[in-house]
């Protein structure tokens, strides 16, 4: 218990301390509240970040501040890693600032060049057929039995104004290679194990995003003109609300990237409706 008092106080120190330069590098439609809240949250669930060398955590959490991605769950944007030092004299590790999936699709999404982003898996039984090359074309049917057999594909679509698309399909070869690279692949409770179709998908959309246009951290004289940063910013808040509620969105429409604002809207809605049922002590509303 005083560890985790220690801890938690540690946090709100560090960040307190660093609460001017935050605010400076925040865009402006991104709550303050939110980011500070999300930076102690996440140092307190992740202590050992606080032994990192501190100059090089202070601008991880600044970049991220920066980009206006709070760190860590529920918005699973960026998160902090540590590396090892190089420098023979240094002890403590160096921490960086690691973008998620979401947070590159968000930076995709933020160019205005990018209307919209899906992913799917591909199963043994499925209709598939692709081609990558100057005539890019995808065509995917899901087959009707409910053992669609074996995973072997999964593939990520962006949709670019003026009807155009761009794609790109994984095989079983690269997902079985970006779950070894995963350091928790292994473990019972990753999602490698429990969930290995959203990690397939998760490995396409990497993909994509890197050849996406994207914007760097918008600022606030131009988050008006960000393709949905209004129902991103409406989102951010509801979460901040009720995170419970989030999760149980998701899972109730089993959502995998509600990015886009159809999705992002889509989940709102959700979670208006589950707080009503639950007011009324009903059932979840129907799928």
């Amino acid at each position: 218990m005083e560890t985790t008092r220690a801890t938690h106080q540690a946090a709100v120190d560090y960040i307190d301390g660093l609460r001017d330069r935050i605010v400076s590098a925040l865009p402006g439609y991104v709550s303050k509240g939110v980011f500070l809240s999300a930076a102690i949250e996440f140092l307190i669930a992740n202590p050992k970040a606080l032994s990192y060398d501190r100059q090089s955590l202070d601008r991880a959490i600044i970049g991220a501040a920066f980009l206006g991605f709070p760190l860590g769950e529920p918005f699973s944007l960026a998160t902090i890693g540590g590396f090892k030092n190089r420098r023979e004299s240094a002890s403590a590790r160096l921490a960086s600032l690691m973008i998620e999936y979401r947070g590159h699709m968000a930076l995709v999404y933020r160019s205005s060049r990018v209307v919209a982003i899906e992913a799917r898996p591909v199963y043994s039984a499925d209709a598939f057929d692709y081609d990558l090359g100057p005539g890019a074309y995808l065509h995917h049917k899901k087959a009707t039995e409910a053992d669609r057999g074996a995973l072997v594909h999964a593939y990520a679509l962006a949709r670019l104004p003026g009807n155009n698309t761009s794609i790109e399909v994984i095989t079983r070869h690269e997902a079985e290679q970006a779950r070894k690279d995963s350091p928790n692949a292994h473990k019972s409770a990753s999602l490698w194990q429990t969930r290995p179709a959203a990690m397939w998908c998760k490995t396409a959309i990497r993909k994509l995003t890197k050849h996406l246009p994207r914007a760097g951290a918008d600022r606030p004289e131009t988050a008006g003109r960000i393709a949905g940063a209004a129902a991103y910013k409406e989102l951010i808040n509801a979460i901040l609300m009720s995170p419970e509620l989030y999760k149980k969105a998701i899972d109730h429409l089993s959502f995998e990237f509600p990015i886009d604002p159809d999705s992002i809207a889509i989940v709102l809605d959700t979670m208006r409706d589950l707080y009503k049922a639950e007011q009324k002590g009903a059932r979840p509303p129907a799928q």
